[in-house]
């Protein structure tokens, strides 16, 4: 059976600081859960930005605070982590044993903005990581070939009518090989939304339009590993069946 290095034996997740801040008007009484995904956190620290208005979230991650906060604001979150991981697979002697181990910590960073024009959103997203393992084949403790350091993000988005132009650009630190460190990765797209209608949505992209030749990943024989096309052009059609709209389900 092949084994993913990391991805489970989760044993320590700890996110410490979470902030945000909604787009509000007058008088508004704020609440809501704030959890790590599987479980909600204590002690978050939850405000809108600009203003002393917040609270910290309960033992079971609630929260409810008032505001008079208006206009459009930011929504800020950052959460820093740390985990550690034992009992990973390792290979010992031609034989799997479960004494691997290893440690990955960072920050993850985003910001979503729609102040600059109420048709025009902008998010950046980035993400820190410094992650070691001694699990798998590996000889040593070392950084798994799957993981990049840095990765970033930026979005922006302005609204039309019922027309919705959207642009991207993706950025990733190299990965570590044998054969040695993969060039960062690079794309920049564009995609264009239509909506039909309250239940319909056309959606086009096109994926790395200035065409540069990303690798993924070496092979045994180091030979780097690259996309069959540089380029990608995608056009869908989203339906919704249910009563709800299609842009209630959908996110561009």
């Amino acid at each position: 059976m092949p084994y993913l290095c990391g991805m489970k034996h989760r044993i320590t997740h700890i996110v410490l600081l979470l902030t945000a801040a909604c787009n509000l008007a007058a008088q508004t009484l704020v609440s809501g859960i704030v959890s790590d995904g599987k479980e909600p956190l204590a002690g978050a620290n939850v405000f809108i930005i600009g203003t002393i208005d917040g609270c910290l979230t309960d033992s079971l991650g609630r929260f409810s605070f008032a505001t008079s906060a208006a206009g459009e604001v930011t929504l800020l979150r950052i959460e820093p982590y740390w985990k550690k991981y034992r009992h990973l697979p390792l290979l010992v002697e031609g034989a799997y044993q479960s004494s691997g181990y290893g440690t990955s910590r960072g920050v993850d960073f985003f910001l979503e903005d729609h102040s600059l024009s109420k048709r025009l959103a902008t998010t950046l997203s980035y993400s820190f990581n410094d992650s070691e393992r001694l699990c798998l084949d590996y000889p040593e403790l070392q950084t798994p070939d799957y993981v990049s350091r840095h990765n970033l993000r930026l979005t922006a988005k302005y609204a039309i009518g019922k027309v919705i132009v959207g642009l991207s650009e993706s950025y990733a630190s190299g990965r570590h090989f044998p054969a040695g460190t993969t060039p960062h990765y690079n794309s920049v797209d564009v995609n264009l939304t239509y909506l039909l209608s309250p239940k319909v949505i056309v959606y086009t992209s096109l994926n790395n339009v200035f065409g540069r030749t990303n690798i993924f990943r070496y092979d045994a024989n180091g030979a780097p590993v690259v996309p069959s096309r540089d380029r990608f052009l995608y056009i869908g059609i989203f339906v919704s069946l249910k009563n709800n709209k299609a842009y209630d389900i959908s996110n561009f």
